[in-house]
């Protein structure tokens, strides 16, 4: 990708408002998902991009050109930078330069600077400034150079722990849904299972409502008796708003225990519940907090609404 055609691009725009933090949550961590899986061409050609996307929006902060939304995302999120801050000094001073000669006429500016070479005394002197005045451009442009590829490092380093934060996050939803499908099996295996108990069914069902505590001012009791296997909570939602729920499963302590997931709405009496079974066994003596969150067709997770109850020991 040559530069030409970068500039004036969606690429552009959308990395001028990643810098400025204005693009939504989801549109960030897509853009972040794209770096990731880049090749380093195009990872080269962005870096190079938010050097030039750097240089103008110093330009544009200083000449009053940006809107106020990007001069505040300006100052928060670039301003505390050390090599923005350099930038800045930079260009004023460069800008204050260009004022102070704007009023010397053009002649008279190049007689000052020419002039002491005609003379033959002060040639030499006039050579060796020049040298030393060469020596140090080139030894600030390689100095710059240096810079940029500590940039170019840094930038890499970020889209790294991007990269590495979001397989963490992967990981912790990959095991959530193991956990949750593992959960569901030993449920099946469990309630089809012979109790071979004395009498006792090994499933037991109960309703839960929404909200903090029941109408009448106690929580729902989930009562585990002996030979139990699966208990099954129904969750009184109403209305069948969605395609399918997932239920997670949190003890007093704010713990998640599991998740379950792929669950369907169902009609009964009257009224609409979704069955959310889960072994007996890791229900300990404990109050615990249901939350529903529905699953819409393109796959949003919205927040349902939360079931209490408290699970006791017969």
């Amino acid at each position: 990708m040559k530069t030409s055609q970068k500039r004036g691009g969606a690429l552009e725009e959308e990395l001028k408002q990643y810098i400025l933090g204005q693009l939504t949550e989801q549109d960030e961590e897509r853009f972040e998902q794209r770096l990731m899986t880049a090749t380093d061409e195009f990872l080269q050609d962005v870096d190079e991009l938010t050097e030039v996307l750097h240089n103008e929006l110093v330009e544009d902060y200083l000449a009053g050109k940006l809107t106020e939304a990007q001069r505040s995302a300006f100052e928060r999120r670039l301003l505390p930078s050390p090599k923005i801050g350099e930038k800045l000094l930079l260009a004023q001073a460069l800008r204050v330069k260009v004022r102070r000669s704007e009023g010397v006429p053009l002649a008279e500016r190049f007689r000052a600077w020419i002039g002491p070479m005609l003379r033959p005394a002060p040639a030499l002197a006039m050579c060796t400034s020049l040298l030393l005045v060469a020596a140090g451009g080139w030894a600030a442009y390689r100095i710059s150079m240096l810079q940029s590829r500590l940039d170019q490092s840094s930038s890499r380093q970020r889209l790294l722990e991007v990269a590495q934060e979001s397989s963490h996050r992967q990981v912790e939803a990959l095991t959530r849904e193991l956990a949750s499908a593992a959960s569901r099996l030993a449920g099946m295996e469990q309630r089809f299972a012979p109790t071979g108990g004395q009498g006792v069914s090994a499933v037991a069902s109960f309703i839960l409502k929404p909200g903090l505590l029941r109408s009448g001012g106690e929580v729902t009791r989930v009562a585990i008796g002996p030979g139990l296997s699966v208990v099954e909570l129904k969750l009184d939602v109403g209305l069948a708003e969605y395609p399918s729920y997932r239920a997670a499963i949190h003890d007093s302590g704010d713990n998640e225990l599991v998740v379950v997931g792929a669950l369907q709405a169902v009609p009964a009496g009257g009224s609409v519940y979704v069955a959310v079974p889960l072994p007996a066994r890791i229900l300990r003596p404990d109050d615990y907090q249901i939350r529903l969150r529905g699953v819409t067709a393109s796959g949003q997770i919205v927040a349902v609404d939360s079931y209490p109850f408290r699970a006791v020991r017969q």
